[in-house]
């Protein structure tokens, strides 16, 4: 089995903005390598240092020069707040001379990263809203005890 070179790679950095989490689904790029390029690649992220969850096994690629289009599942990218890195390994190339170029997605316009943001509250906004939920109760609670009260006439 080919063994990837942890230097040789391609990198993404997305970082969600304060207050907010990442919710990444999909990474879709195109790709093209030489006669002699590399003929297998593997997406790996920062989330554990890049040593050994790969989004998508090794891809192997065929042994051509044609463009082709790939979309690798991300779905263990979420609720993510912070910074991320998304790496693109290819290797067991054919020849020490042989290239590989990643290439924009021809239906999707680009290396395009899919998902959505959402917004996390702050925690003094959670304790803020803990309160008024309980200063409701409270008040709901003497408004129907008034009402409950025997009338004396």
């Amino acid at each position: 089995m080919p063994e990837i070179d942890l230097s040789d790679y391609f990198q993404f950095t997305v970082s969600a903005a304060e207050g907010y989490a990442l919710n990444a689904t999909q990474l879709a790029f195109g790709e093209r390598r030489s006669a002699s390029g590399v003929r297998e690649f593997t997406v790996r992220t920062s989330l554990d240092a890049f040593q050994t969850f790969n989004f998508e096994r090794n891809v192997s690629l065929p042994d051509d020069a044609n463009l082709r289009n790939h979309v690798i599942d991300l779905e263990g990218i979420s609720n993510f707040q912070g910074t991320v890195d998304i790496r693109i390994y290819g290797f067991a190339s054919e020849a020490t001379s042989g290239t590989w170029r990643l290439v924009n997605h021809s239906e999707q316009g680009g290396i395009v990263l899919n998902g959505s943001v959402t917004a996390v509250p702050e925690p003094s906004s959670l304790v803020l809203l803990g309160a008024m939920t309980g200063t409701g109760l409270l008040f709901r609670r003497r408004i129907t005890h008034k009402l409950l009260r025997p009338c004396l006439s």
